[in-house]
């Protein structure tokens, strides 16, 4: 027996499928174009009724929304709507706050400014008017003005001398003072910031004490490195604060 040849699908063959099929759907066409001519109602109820039949098959494959579906999801819109609008309220609320805290921080910037500018404008003064300038005298004595310019007069001149005077652990307290500025501490030397900043030549010297970096316990020397200019007050809760770092009870061991 001979052996059988494949068959091969050549573009005569596809040609021919191509006419068939052009063939059937112009007969169909014809066929169904014809039916709409001769019987156009009943092409029209047959149109509606496949409508109709799509739309039941729709409904109970679940295409369509039922009553509860649609229920559902207009309160899940509301509840979306109900929640931008507390979302809406609450970034007002805090846009409010944060304008005002812009104000506040521009407002102690402004002081922040005014204040080191007039520290900076006595610190070139010699310091008799540096006192000068920090002195307040009240009401003393008779309501006479010049007995009042007396009285300041002659508490400058005291105040002067007695800074000009003042010395502690060997140091001029003045020479401390103006190293930093007039200001209650002194960052660059104590991390800590001990000082309040307060501008100290508003102060009697006798309020204004020196204070160890490196406390005197621990090795500290008394130079001007390990020396700050403190008001009476920040001394006293700097001194408080290193008592109660210290232990209770100071005992040897065995």
């Amino acid at each position: 027996m001979g052996k059988r040849k494949p068959s091969t699908f050549t573009d005569r063959d596809f040609l021919t499928i191509v006419g068939i099929a052009g063939l059937a759907l112009y007969f169909i066409g014809g066929t169904v174009l014809s039916f709409l001519v001769e019987f156009p109602i009943i092409a029209g109820i047959v149109f509606v009724a496949i409508v109709l039949c799509a739309f039941s098959v729709g409904n109970f494959l679940g295409i369509g929304d039922s009553k509860e579906e649609r229920a559902a999801a207009e309160i899940k819109l509301t509840e979306a709507e109900d929640h931008r609008k507390e979302s809406t309220a609450l970034l007002k609320r805090n846009e409010a706050v944060l304008e005002e805290m812009v104000a506040l921080k521009k407002a102690l910037e402004a002081g922040y400014l005014e204040d080191l500018s007039f520290i900076e404008n006595l610190n070139a003064l010699p310091i008799r008017a540096r006192v000068s300038k920090c002195i307040v005298v009240g009401e003393y004595g008779p309501h006479d003005g010049n007995a009042y310019q007396e009285a300041r007069s002659m508490l400058t001149e005291m105040r002067t001398r007695q800074w000009k005077e003042a010395r502690r652990f060997g140091q001029k307290l003045l020479s401390v003072v103006e190293s930093q500025g007039g200001i209650c501490g002194d960052l660059s030397k104590d991390p800590l910031g001990k000082g309040c900043g307060c501008y100290l030549y508003g102060l009697p010297p006798t309020a204004v004490h020196l204070d160890h970096i490196v406390p005197s316990s621990k090795g500290g020397q008394n130079n001007l490195e390990n020396l700050q200019a403190l008001c009476s007050a920040c001394n006293v809760s700097a001194g408080a604060r290193q008592d109660q770092q210290l232990p209770l009870k100071i005992g040897v061991e065995q």
